[in-house]
């Protein structure tokens, strides 16, 4: 709402959010095309390269991916040696999602574009308001999708 009581698309959390995070993958997404890499892709690659091997339903949620697409991606990436699957230790139906070396590699190359983006988005800020702004969306993710536990995501 405005100081006026009126609703006012330009106070409204969820359009800017949504109207920021557009212009961010466009931005983002532009710059992947010289590392052959498609954003659903990198996204999943990072989230393995920082956790290590993670179950795939941790997967789909931690990547906001639903099952089907994310299975596509895995087979995507597994025919290009940036993933490997193995069967659960725990759970028969389990399965386990790891990167690869070159997965690796794949994620450290694209690192220094995804964080000029970021650098982008923050421009104007002082340090101590991005790590603010950051705990702030982190909260927002939180309250609307928390974070798998790590106990839950590996075997």
């Amino acid at each position: 709402m405005s100081e006026s009581g009126e609703f006012d698309i330009h106070d409204y959390i969820p359009y800017l959010i949504n109207r920021a995070a557009i212009v961010l993958v466009e931005q983002f997404q532009s710059g992947l095309q010289d590392y052959e890499l498609a954003r659903i892709e990198w996204r999943v690659l990072a989230i393995l390269t920082q956790r290590g091997p993670t179950r795939f339903g941790a997967l789909a949620s931690l990547s906001a991916l639903e099952p089907p697409t994310l299975s596509r991606v895995i087979a995507a990436l597994s025919k290009r040696g940036l993933v490997v699957k193995a069967k659960s230790d725990k759970d028969a139906r389990g399965i386990i999602i790891e990167p690869t070396a070159e997965a690796v590699k794949q994620v450290q190359r694209v690192l220094p574009h995804a964080l000029r983006v970021e650098q982008i988005a923050t421009q104007g800020m002082t340090e101590d308001e991005a790590r603010f702004f950051l705990r702030l969306l982190q909260r927002i993710c939180d309250n609307l999708s928390p974070w798998v536990p790590d106990d839950e995501a590996r075997d």
